[in-house]
């Protein structure tokens, strides 16, 4: 291998190696980690609900010792108990996620409703007309006066005839 071509190789392990940590930075990766890892044990804390609690208490209703056993067919091979036991822990599993999100949005849908009227309640602020004291009246007369006092010399110096 030539020198140029292990600089080349460097170049690409850098690259690359920049680019997995750039990954790693958006933070994208970590949080996927994390939802497959809850999902994992989301899913076996309800298998175990459907399979140890749930089908526990269906078992002695259809004479069952363990409806997972349950046989059916010639030579008793297909296994027919299992697959109910998966369907039932499908259907526990998708009521679950189900009334989640929806307990999710609830709760997300009434704090906005309750920003929405709070933002609606809030009265828009007026400005209280402040009545004018004795010197702010005085200031005022003054002012006109002066107004009046400056149109009157500027006329004055129309009127006089120039030199």
């Amino acid at each position: 291998m030539t020198k140029k071509e292990k600089d080349e190789a460097k170049k690409y392990a850098k690259k690359s190696w920049k680019d997995a940590g750039s990954i790693l930075k958006r933070g994208n990766i970590l949080l996927l980690a994390i939802g497959v890892l809850l999902g994992t044990v989301l899913g076996n804390v309800v298998s175990s609900l459907a399979n140890d609690v749930i089908m526990q208490a269906i078992s002695p209703a259809f004479n069952f010792e363990n409806l997972e056993n349950w046989k059916v067919g010639p030579g008793k091979n297909i296994l027919i108990g299992k697959f109910l036991a998966a369907l039932l822990s499908f259907i526990i599993i998708s009521f679950f996620i189900f009334f989640s999100a929806l307990i999710f949005y609830l709760i997300k849908n009434a704090i906005e409703m309750h920003k929405a009227k709070k933002q609606k309640n809030v009265e828009p602020q007026v400005e209280e007309v402040v009545a004018p004291t004795t010197e702010m009246q005085i200031l005022e007369e003054l002012k006109k006066i002066n107004a009046e006092l400056a149109k009157i010399k500027s006329q004055e110096k129309q009127d006089r005839p120039q030199k």
